[in-house]
Parts: structure tokens; sequence; C-alpha cells
């Protein structure tokens, strides 16, 4: 089930309509039926009010079988995180918030088979990861973002401030390149 037809499900069991849980919720009713028709989901801390409001865990909202009992997930983490594979933990915690953010997350794949041990959720379903899955998608954003923060510099460079003159920071004509753009006239 997708985590729409799983906020559907729950919301009927409590006889809820979507305009009362979107007003238990803080949103409006056609958000609702957006996330039961899946052309939107949820962000994670919605999901977590959905899930106190329907007196459910998170989990349960999320797409495929998530039953496994929350200390053998919190063991099973526990191994995984400290199984000596630091660039695998490195992205998880770095990517999982991110990722979050924007209603995905990452989970211990116990009931399909991946070679990392984790999995992502999507909205609609599940997706096994393998450890280069992981790495490429680290790598794909880090290279992303820094590629943005320097494309950002370049273009608001006759707003960027140097920090005081020292040995250990780039001189004015360092910048000379990015300048040659730039009409500082």
């Amino acid at each position: 089930m997708t985590v729409g037809e799983n906020i559907r499900r729950f919301r009927k069991e409590k006889n809820l309509t979507q305009k009362a849980l979107g007003e238990l919720v803080g949103v409006a009713q056609n958000t609702v039926t957006q996330w039961e028709n899946s052309t939107n989901s949820p962000k994670m801390p919605q999901i977590d009010k959905l899930a106190e409001i329907l007196g459910i865990k998170a989990t349960d909202l999320l797409p495929g079988d998530f039953s496994a009992k929350t200390e053998d997930r919190q063991a099973l983490t526990e191994t995984f995180r400290y199984a000596g594979d630091a660039l695998l933990q490195r992205a998880l915690d770095e990517l999982d918030p991110i990722l979050a953010s924007r209603g995905y997350c990452f989970d211990i794949a116990l009931d399909i088979e991946s070679e990392s041990g984790y999995c992502l959720i999507y909205p609609d379903g599940y997706l096994a990861l393998t450890r280069e899955d992981l790495q490429t998608l680290y790598e794909s954003i880090n290279s992303y973002i820094l590629f943005s923060l320097s494309e950002l510099k370049r273009k608001r460079l006759g707003a960027f401030h140097l920090k005081p003159d020292d040995s250990n920071h780039l001189k004015v004509d360092d910048l000379r390149p990015y300048l040659k753009d730039i009409d500082l006239d």
C-alpha cells in the first residue's frame, strides 16, 4: 500500500473526514486529498503528526510491510552503524535529513534483499539499496551542493567579502579569473 492508501485507511478507521483530518494536521482538505491520491506526499513532520492523530506509529503509514518491532529495528540499525563501513554510515547520516525534508527516508531492509541492509522509502513504495547506490547518491548530492555554492559565489562576486588578509586565505589576485566577467568600474 502507498502512503496515501494508508492515510485513507487509517482516517476511515477513525471515522474522520478529509476536512477534519486536515484541520487536525493544520492543512487544507485539498492537501489530504492529494496525499490520499498520491499526487503529493506529506513531509516527515506531517507523517509524525498524522500518526499521533490516528493513534498509530509513523512507520504504519509508510509503504510496504515495516512491522518489525522497534527494538529489532534499533538493534539492526546499531549493527549496521558500527559494521565498519564508514562511507556507508556517513552517506546515511548526511543524506537522511536531506531526504526526510522531502518526504523520503532510509529504513532497514528487513523484508527485501539489500546488499547494504538499507532501503529508501519513496511516497509510493521502497527500493533496496546497494552500497554503490548510496555512494553515488551521496557523491551526486555533495557535488551538486559544492557546484551550486561555487556558482552562487561566482555570480554574486561583487557582494562577496574576503576574509582578513592572512596566508591561509585567498588573495584578490587568486580571484582575477572570476573577475573578468564583472564590471568593477
